[in-house]
């Protein structure tokens, strides 16, 4: 229930800052450098790529990715780097195992 009530709630503010021209700020974490920057690289692009098109299509969105390194501590500040500074309503991530579990918290 509560889960439904915060999906509406995000959804309604969503709305609103498109309604006064505001772009919505969508949060990306993904190992950008490091051992399995790949995977991250790779998601990033992509998720690039899908804001760029929706945004050419009448869209007003702002992605803000942080390199979480593939490391747990790393993705713990980016994600609060995300919430508290760029206010996010939404985030794409994590990418790798064992710093999505350390955000999901």
């Amino acid at each position: 229930m509560k889960k439904r009530i915060l999906a509406v709630v995000l959804a309604a503010a969503m709305l609103a800052l498109l309604a006064t021209g505001c772009s919505v700020a969508i949060g990306g974490l993904a190992p950008l450098t490091g051992d399995v920057s790949i995977y991250g690289i790779a998601t990033n692009n992509g998720v690039q790529m899908a804001i760029d098109e929706i945004n050419a299509n009448g869209g007003n969105y702002k992605y803000v990715a942080y390199d979480e390194k593939g490391d747990a501590t790393e993705a713990i500040n980016a994600y609060n780097k995300l919430v508290s500074n760029d206010k996010v309503v939404a985030l794409i991530g994590d990418v790798t195992s064992k710093p999505c579990l350390a955000v999901a918290q």
